[in-house]
């Protein structure tokens, strides 16, 4: 019994750690690559916002093919702002999970080490108990020999005496 409790301790433990490190190392992942390629839109499109600013005539610059270009820089900054907003905001929120979900798990945890300590404290009272329930049938086990012994002598005698 003690070794099915056991191992079914270290199987929830493994599982534990798969259904908790499983997601948070994607999460870390994901929002660090979300980061990552946030970054690099936003280098590319701070590179190309400097140049066409750079060239200084703005008016000609809205109008026709390079009103167009320039949209697609400052919607590409736009992304590349959202993505790193949205990958902070990813992090943070796994973050909240992760911490409330271990939270739970080290109450559970605790929990649990309480009732095995009460447990093991039983235990070692039974084992007490036990003991001296044992000493003491050894010593009535021996009064009980003597008393045997004494009464066989005694008969001995008294068919001695008599015979």
């Amino acid at each position: 019994e003690g070794k099915r409790v056991q191992l079914h301790f270290c199987c929830c433990c493994v599982l534990c750690c798969v259904l908790i490190c499983s997601p948070r190392s994607f999460s870390k992942h994901r929002a660090a690559i979300e980061k990552e390629y946030g970054q690099a839109l936003q280098r590319l499109a701070v590179q190309y916002q400097k140049r066409d600013w750079q060239r200084g005539n703005t008016d000609a610059i809205t109008s026709g093919v390079f009103g167009v270009w320039r949209s697609v820089v400052d919607a590409t900054a736009q992304t590349a702002a959202s993505r790193l907003a949205a990958s902070e905001e990813y992090r943070r929120l796994m973050g909240q999970a992760s911490r409330s979900f271990r939270n739970a798990k080290d109450m559970r945890t605790k929990r649990g080490l309480e009732q095995l300590q009460r447990v093991q404290g039983e235990v070692v009272d039974a084992l007490r108990e036990l003991h001296r329930l044992k000493k003491s049938y050894h010593q009535l086990s021996h009064i009980a020999s003597v008393a045997r012994e004494k009464a066989a002598d005694a008969q001995a005698r008294s068919v001695y005496v008599c015979g």
